[in-house]
């Protein structure tokens, strides 16, 4: 049985959205910090694929980039929700 994007992208929103629920500190956290690192990592990738053909298939690509749209999907949901959910940077 292969794991497909679908499945990859519902367990990548249900790790983040648990995270967020549990503690929305460190949720808030991992959804800013993670999706600009992925994003940093497929940025590379594609200069260096440009530079020098490389045997990486097209499905990484695809699987970085719900890296960084699905923590980010997360984060707008979970502000949208709660309108005081940034509080915690006024203390």
């Amino acid at each position: 049985m292969k794991i497909g994007l679908p499945e990859i992208i519902l367990f990548q929103l249900l790790v983040y959205s648990t995270i967020y629920f549990f503690n929305a500190y460190v949720g808030f956290l991992l959804c800013v910090v993670i999706p600009v690192i992925a994003l940093a990592i497929v940025i590379l990738s594609v200069i260096v694929e440009a530079v020098e053909r490389s045997k990486v298939p097209a499905k990484y690509y695809q699987w970085m980039i719900t890296a960084v749209i699905c923590p980010i999907i997360v984060l707008i949901l979970f502000l949208l929700m709660d309108p005081g959910a940034l509080a915690w940077l006024n203390e």
